[in-house]
This record gives structure tokens, C-alpha cells and sequence, in this order.
């Protein structure tokens, strides 16, 4: 489905009084955040993504138990590109009339945050989403991670060639969730894409179906200040030269509805750490360990703190599904191992199970010190700081009934019964 037909599907809080994209709309965001909203003047919407169950729907699925097969079968088997030519219904516009949000107070200005950046240079593609912050009515700066369009530029600025662009805003909610998603380089997201949209997706002149499309280029020999930006893990980062965008046109629906993602909330910390779940799902498999479920929890800003279910057959399962995420996920900091019978998605089950199952020991839980760790981390300098690792598995040899979950012997169907 396309990013319309996904709003269809969506319950939202509409705010239909006239709201400032400066500050204002984000407060809104912020205050209603697991809220789908949209603020009808000015044709925003946001948290669209905001909890398990939207995520889960916005790519057809029935429950969000079925996220990691899905993603592991979408990668193993690309769906197709259906080239379908120009961009329908299209008309130029100018930066100015994006009503692009400013976030938090001491942002260096409003930013694009939900844009797909969609590069191709010889034989290389690639869909990544980055944030962008506008300087002048021709100007953007994008902060660009050392990944794989990190990579493509690096390419062109050795040839002293720039890099033609296309920030793609409004797309396909599978679409979306591929530029979210680090797959090897190899691959092209937007196969990724068709392939959690049931096997296909529509192109335009290489783009997926947008409502807004900004082209230009990136230049190989011009740097500007970005930063601060209030990130995933709810801190300023730092100001640093990245490249310049000089924007060549954009094209609009002329009723776009702008897509605004508000940094350190539900929709950014599901769409940026979520799609890296099946990745870690699939390292804790391959080593073993008959691992149940993994999720990067909004306790760690959706990055920084990993919890995987295990059906444990041996206590050194622990120690192999731990190296298991630090191999798929260097940025982790926090890791909790519990049984299988935990619902990790919910903080409560976690949190007892950490308290009652956990035998705290001086190597549990077991620190790591001076490690490759993630510049998200604030406590980490130049990307090395500690990580924890803690085992709140039951043991193998347990007494009777001391772990066992209490159950009221009662069927769903007469406990409505009675309730009636």
C-alpha cells in the first residue's frame, strides 16, 4: 500500500486549530506520542509509526509477533520494481512552502527527519533515511553516518564528482521501513521494500511513490556546521562539518500531507531500531542458541539496550546469545537475557524477571570496559565506552514451582460468562 492508503487505516487524533511548525506541533507529538496525529491545516501527520501495532499494520501483518519473520523472509527473497515513469500528479514547489518542524529549543533549525535519500552511482544503490536541516531556500545539510551512502559519497568525492540525490518524504510505509533498515551493501532497499509490500513496488523514474521529492546534489567540496539535533537517545549531539545538498528542484502532490517524525519518540526509536531486530534474531540463531524473540526496547532509545528470549538448554546459552548480539549490534550497551516465557515487549515481565530469576554475582551482571560502543551513547568518548551484560534466566535446576507462573484454571469462555 501506498502512503495514503496507509493514513486510511489509521485512527487519528485530529488537531484542527492553527498550529506553528515551530515548536509547537512537536510539543503536540511529543505530549501524544503512541498517538496518531494530524494537524488538518497544514496537512501534517506524525507518530504514524508510533506503536507495535502500527508498525506491524503498515506492513500488512496481524500481530507484531510476526515482525522478525517477516523481515528475515523480505531480505532472503527481494520482491520486484515495477518501473511505472514519471511521478503522477506532481507540481514544483519551493522549500518554503514545506511546513518542516523545529523540534527542541536549542536545535540549530527545523529539520526533515522522515526523508529516504535514494542514491545510485554506477551499479551501487542505496535508500537511507538522515536527517536534514534546511539553511537557505536553496540550501540543506545532511548528517551522514559512516555506512553505506557514507561509502557512495566518499566514491565520488575521490573522482571530484558531487552526488545527484533524491529525498523522497510521504512513501510507502514498506518503503519507509527499508531506508530505516542497514542491509548489506549488495542489496538495494527498495527490493527490501517490495518485498515486505507483497512481493512489488511501484517506482516513478526510480523513486517510490512520494508526496514530496526533493532533487539536487551533494557537493564533494563543500562542508557546512549541522548540529545540535536532539537524537534518538534524548541528548544534543554535537555540531560537525558534513556535506552540503544544493537542492536542483521539488515536486509536490498538490495537496501534499507533509510526514513529520519527532526525534527521541516512539516513531524514531521503532523505525530506526526495530529493523535491525531480525538481523540480531538471525547472529543469536546461527550460534546455537534457540533464541524466542529479540527487541531493542524504548528504555535504551531503541538502540542502545537489546533483550532476547531464550529457550535455554544449557547455561552457556547465556554467554552465546550475549557475543551473539555484540557481534550483530555494536552499538548495544545494555543486554538482558531472560527465558522464553517473558513477553520482552513489555517492561513489567522484564523487569520482574530481572528481579527474581537474576543471580547477582560478580561476573552477573558482567561489565565490559574501553569497548566499541555507539557515539549515541553519552557516556561513551569517541565511540568507546562499557557495556553490560546480564543473565535473567532461571536456572536449569530450579525447586518445584519456585519460578513457575501462577495459572487460575478457568477458560477465556466462562470468565466471559461470568463477566456478562
Amino acid at each position: 500500500m501506498n502512503f495514503r492508503e496507509y493514513l486510511k487505516t489509521i485512527k487519528f487524533r485530529e488537531i484542527k486549530k492553527d498550529i506553528n511548525p515551530k515548536f509547537e506541533m512537536a510539543a503536540i507529538l511529543k505530549e501524544l506520542d503512541g498517538i496518531p496525529v494530524y494537524f488538518t491545516k497544514l496537512n501534517v501527520v506524525g507518530n504514524i509509526f508510533s506503536n507495535l501495532e502500527l508498525l506491524s499494520q503498515s506492513i500488512g501483518l496481524k500481530k507484531f509477533d510476526d515482525w522478525i519473520p517477516k523481515l528475515i523472509e523480505a531480505q532472503a527473497k527481494p520482491g520486484k520494481i515495477i518501473e511505472k515513469g514519471t511521478p503522477k500528479d506532481m507540481h514544483p514547489i519551493e522549500i518554503t512552502d514545506l511546513p518542516v518542524l523545529t523540534h527542541y529549543e536549542n536545535d540549530a533549525g527545523a529539520y526533515i527527519t522522515s526523508g529516504a535519500v535514494i542514491a545510485q552511482r554506477g551499479e551501487r544503490r542505496n535508500a537511507s533515511v538522515h536527517r536534514i536541516l534546511i539553511i537557505d531556500e536553496n540550501t540543506l545539510v545532511m548528517r551522514i553516518v559512516r555506512r553505506h551512502l557514507y561509502d557512495i559519497f566518499v566514491d565520488a568525492k575521490e573522482h571530484g564528482e558531487n552526488l545527484p540525490l533524491s529525498i523522497c518524504l510521504g512513501i510507502p510505509p514498506a518503503a519507509q521501513i527499508a531506508a530505516a533498515t542497514s542491509i548489506p551493501p549488495d542489496q538495494y532497499e527498495m527490493e527490501f521494500a517490495a518485498a515486505l509490500n507483497n512481493g512489488k513496488l511501484e517506482v516513478f523514474q526510480g523513486l517510490p511513490e512520494s508526496e514530496i521529492i526533493i532533487r539536487g546534489e551533494l557537493l564533494h567540496d563543500e562542508e557546512i556546521d549541522e548540529g545540535p539535533f536532539y537524537d534518538i537517545a534524548s541528548k544534543y549531539d554535537i555540531v560537525r562539518k558534513q556535506p552540503t545538498f544544493k537542492i536542483d528542484s521539488i515536486l509536490a502532490k498538490k495537496d501534499f500531507i507533509y510526514h513529520a517524525l519527532l526525534p527521541a519518540c516512539n516513531d524514531h526509536l521503532f523505525l530506526m531500531g526495530l529493523p535491525r531486530v531480525p538481523f540480531i534474531y538471525e547472529e543469536t540463531r546461527n550460534s546455537g542458541v534457540d533464541v524466542k524473540n529479540v527487541y531493542l526496547s524504548p528504555g535504551g532509545s531503541g538502540w542502545l539496550k537489546a533483550i532476547v528470549a531464550i529457550n535455554k538448554k544449557s547455561e552457556n546459552d547465556v554467554k552465546k546469545a550475549a557475543d551473539a548480539v555484540l557481534r550483530a549490534h555494536k552499538s548495544v550497551k545494555y543486554i538482558i537475557i531472560t527465558d522464553d516465557d517473558i513477553d520482552i515487549t513489555d517492561n513489567l515481565q522484564v523487569e520482574r524477571a530481572v528481579t527474581l530469576n537474576s543471580l547477582f554475582t560478580k561476573n552477573n551482571p558482567l561489565i565490559l570496559e574501553n569497548v566499541y560502543g555507539s557515539s549515541l551513547d553519552p557516556r561513551a568518548k569517541d565511540d568507546i565506552g562499557s557495556k553490560m551484560i546480564l543473565d535473567a534466566t532461571k536456572p536449569l535446576q530450579k525447586r518445584e514451582l519456585s519460578f513457575e507462573k501462577g495459572g487460575i484454571p478457568i477458560s477465556q469462555k466462562r470468565l466471559k460468562e461470568l463477566l456478562d
